[in-house]
């Protein structure tokens, strides 16, 4: 019951029309990246320094700006859905709300964006990778959480795209959502679009 309250509440701020809102620039983006994927744990890939990919992912994400927070910081919303191919194939949809900091440190047309909130997916992984390369079952639940930071520069010759970075993570959020272990881990490149 908390996790469908969660999406309609974050579905409402998704699709508003606030007044808030930042007033300059286009406030809707859409990403598509492209990447290596893993089901190894965040915490195992980060301490190793290993990824272990055992697929890749390609994502669509459109995320619009809900209110403007100040010092070039917004409230936004993301909608995303991605596919994993090669390896153990899934298709997860998300929703979340987050952060969005504009010109970094001074540097026009760069972001951080930064989003939490559930995730579904089609059919998880049935195997997951722990510390020192050890392989876990996987308790394969479909609802729950995830993260996804992006980083963007602006392509200099024109103001409506942009090259970004993307991590994509999804979790059980330490029981938060369900005692699950990692279920995902994506890195990719790709474009935003502004519009």
């Amino acid at each position: 019951m908390r996790v469908r309250s969660y999406l309609l509440l974050a579905a409402c701020l998704f699709f508003a029309s606030p007044a808030a809102a930042r007033a300059q620039g286009n406030p809707w983006t859409a990403t598509l990246y492209y990447g290596p994927s893993t089901t190894k744990f965040f915490v195992a890939a980060v301490e190793s320094l290993k990824l272990q990919p055992t697929g890749t992912m390609i994502g669509l994400a459109a995320d619009r700006r809900l209110a403007y927070l100040g010092w070039d910081i917004s409230l936004a919303g993301e909608g995303q859905i991605t596919q994993y191919f090669f390896g153990h194939t899934d298709t997860t949809v998300a929703l979340g709300l987050g952060f969005q900091a504009d010109d970094l440190f001074g540097y026009k047309r760069t972001s951080l964006n930064i989003y939490d909130g559930p995730s579904y997916a089609t059919d998880p992984p049935y195997t997951s990778i722990g510390y020192k390369g050890r392989i876990w079952p996987s308790q394969r639940k479909k609802w729950q959480n995830f993260i996804g930071v992006e980083f963007a520069v602006g392509i200099p010759w024109d103001r409506h795209w942009d090259a970004v970075f993307r991590l994509y993570h999804r979790s059980g959020l330490f029981g938060v959502y369900n005692e699950s272990d990692d279920d995902g881990l994506a890195f990719g490149a790709g474009v935003r679009c502004h519009f």
